[in-house]
């Protein structure tokens, strides 16, 4: 059997860029991106102090539009994961807005490019927003597991009328799972949109 010499290095407090602080008193372990999205503020915004209250102006501005040239398409490509990686540590708010931005990864375009940037500000804004893991009592802390679902159904006409899932799962009241995705299969109303989507979370 390998070996592999270990030192306790005291309470994490930090770990892949996500700021962790725990609060004994409040039995609550809190997770913070303020210092990487800072980061990205310094590179996408160039330190300029620009903040949004909206994650997204509209879908509709970002679908269409000219391809970005070839050095601005990979810097959209690493700003968007970098996006996706704020969307699934510590900020589901901006879980659909991602979502959309990644079906351009490919292909970028100038509109998605403008909306990514655009995000940037919003994550300046919003930046001291934390994902709270807590163990008093709360309207989700009875049960083990509960789950939310919706379904926008057939809303963009661009993307051959898929609907657009979301969902987000709770454990004993802490938010664990989230995502927004379009639907692989075409639906025919708003009931068989949601069912699809709730048949996916589960």
């Amino acid at each position: 059997m390998d070996k592999w010499e270990t030192q306790d290095n005291g309470r994490i407090k930090g770990f892949l860029g996500i700021k962790i602080t725990r609060d004994r008193r409040r039995r609550r372990i809190s997770l913070g991106l303020m210092a990487y999205i800072k980061e990205m503020v310094n590179k996408w915004l160039g330190g300029a102090n620009e903040k949004s209250w909206v994650p997204m102006l509209s879908v509709a501005n970002v679908a269409g539009g000219e391809r970005c040239e070839p050095q601005r398409a990979k810097k959209y490509q690493e700003l968007a994961g970098q996006l996706l990686w704020v969307s699934n540590t510590a900020q589901p708010d901006i879980a659909f807005a991602v979502g959309v931005l990644s079906r351009y990864m490919s292909i970028p375009i100038d509109s998605a490019w403008k909306a990514a940037i655009h995000m940037v500000k919003y994550l300046n804004q919003t930046n001291e927003y934390q994902l709270h893991l807590r163990g008093e009592t709360n309207e989700h802390s009875d049960t083990l597991v509960t789950m939310y679902t919706d379904a926008n159904w057939a809303s963009n006409p661009k993307n051959g009328r898929r609907s657009t899932s979301g969902s987000i799962t709770y454990v004993y009241g802490c938010p664990v799972s989230w995502k927004s995705h379009v639907q692989k299969c075409v639906a025919l109303s708003a009931v068989e949109a949601e069912f699809v989507t709730a048949s996916e979370a589960v």
